[in-house]
């Protein structure tokens, strides 16, 4: 198991219905040279930093 992930595969705090929605709306779009970006760590990341939802 690699460090920053639970035994299902997913990082703590990301959620698991948004997260793979986005990656599976975004994948065919996504160059391979930015796919480090949609790791769930990385994913989080941008998701934290977007102005709430009013």
């Amino acid at each position: 198991m690699s460090r920053g992930t639970r035994c299902g595969g997913q990082a703590p705090g990301v959620d698991s219905q948004v997260y793979p929605t986005q990656l599976l709306v975004n994948l065919r779009v996504v160059k391979p040279s930015e796919l480090d970006e949609w790791l769930p760590e990385a994913w989080q990341k941008r998701q934290a930093a977007l102005p709430p939802i009013a």
